[in-house]
């Protein structure tokens, strides 16, 4: 199984570049030749994310397939071994060949030619920042969505395979976050995030195609620092963001038109810090989650009224990221990532789990913060975060996994 991709190749040497996958008999599968100062992205010239770095357990695996690299005179070969891209310029598999220079890990990189002619490679991160999202839209068709450079990414997977990365022209001002997803009938969904100009930038699939960015003002004299997004019942769903003055705003939108914001106001004892997370359980019940300054989840919910505002306490390491997600009527997750590195969730069903779980870290590395849950189908749902490594990790019944070619 492989574990490392290469996402792009750029020569940044004087040299002419040709990278090769070669099989058996030395057959091609795979070539492209750069020009000094040129890039590619794999996803460019086939339908997928990244170029799987052949995985090699012995020497007669590595003359069945792997990669060969031709800068100028020189030749390296790549293979995945011990899950670690491997570079050995004898053009030979060895157990003590070392790994890529620079990160040779887990996930997607930039493979780089260097000035001097050597190939290193660099994380390709999905999102630079804290932002990251998904949403299922369908059964069994999801996607996570991130902010890179100002710019949405997608990552969509569908009914058992994931797709390649797609990346989205912004609007003119620039995207800052953050970013948030929902789904208000099938096949229906819309991405909203900040602008640079603080304004709320929204972007709809609309069962076959996607609209233009949309704009939407915020709340008079408030400055929105974390956005959430719910939906409870068919085309009925609101979005809720954390000002700089502490309180809960929401704005909801009823079949066809937008209502005003609304300000929610705070909990008794603390402001409200955000990040924040809404979801709904069972139609026409759905809560909302916030962090307060006081380090505790704030929750505020929606039946026939408007609940109070209850705690729902906290981790032993303060949280800095919030999800959740809903997998069954009546069952759901709130979870974050904690100032440790570590993911952690408190599930209800039907009742609160009494503490908050210690779901950990992939075991190569602690998590950076962005994290989002998702679910596709009745029982079945998924945590995405990033490692501190820049690589996007699942956490899948209890097991964490590289996201392929990510």
């Amino acid at each position: 199984m492989n574990h490392t991709f290469i996402h792009s190749i750029q020569n940044r040497s004087s040299e002419t570049v040709q990278i090769m996958v070669l099989n058996e008999s030395n057959s091609l599968s795979y070539d492209a030749i750069l020009a000094s100062g040129h890039s590619i992205c794999y996803s460019d010239i086939f339908g997928a994310a990244s170029l799987p770095v052949p995985y090699v357990a012995s020497a007669s695996a590595f003359t069945q397939l792997h990669i060969e690299l031709r800068v100028g005179k020189s030749t390296y070969v790549l293979y995945e071994h011990g899950n670690q891209t491997r570079c050995n310029q004898q053009g030979l598999f060895s157990v003590d060949t070392p790994p890529l220079a620079g990160y040779s890990g887990h996930g997607a990189i930039d493979l780089i030619i260097g000035d001097n002619g050597i190939p290193y490679g660099e994380v390709n991160s999905f999102t630079d920042g804290s932002e990251l999202t998904s949403i299922s839209w369908i059964l069994s068709q999801y996607a996570l969505y991130g902010l890179k450079k100002g710019k949405l990414n997608q990552k969509p997977f569908v009914i058992a395979d994931w797709k390649e990365r797609e990346e989205f022209e912004q609007p003119a001002c620039g995207l800052k976050g953050p970013l948030v997803a929902v789904s208000w009938a099938a096949g229906r969904y819309a991405i909203y995030a900040l602008g640079n100009d603080n304004q709320i930038y929204e972007k709809c699939w609309l069962t076959s195609y996607w609209s233009n960015w949309a704009i939407y003002t915020q709340p008079t004299g408030v400055n929105l620092r974390h956005l959430s997004a719910v939906s409870w019942c068919l085309s009925q769903y609101a979005i809720h963001g954390v000002g700089d003055n502490g309180n809960l705003y929401g704005k909801t939108f009823y079949i066809t038109s937008w209502k005003d914001w609304e300000n929610m106001g705070r909990p008794a004892s603390c402001r409200l810090t955000g990040p924040l997370t809404s979801v709904c359980w069972t139609p026409l019940r759905y809560g909302i989650y916030a962090l307060g300054d006081d380090g505790k989840v704030w929750m505020k919910w929606k039946g026939l009224l408007w609940s109070e505002w209850t705690d729902i306490g906290s981790p032993s390491s303060p949280l800095k990221t919030l999800t959740s997600t809903s997998w069954l009527d009546r069952a759901y997750t709130i979870a974050g990532v904690a100032e440790n590195g570590k993911l952690y969730a408190r599930n209800y069903h039907y009742a609160w789990d009494k503490n908050w779980n210690d779901l950990g870290h992939p075991a190569e590395c602690k998590l950076a913060g962005p994290v989002t849950a998702v679910s596709w189908c009745l029982g079945k749902y998924a945590f995405y975060a990033q490692g501190v490594n820049g690589v996007m990790y699942q956490l899948f019944e209890g097991k964490w996994s590289v996201v392929d070619g990510d």
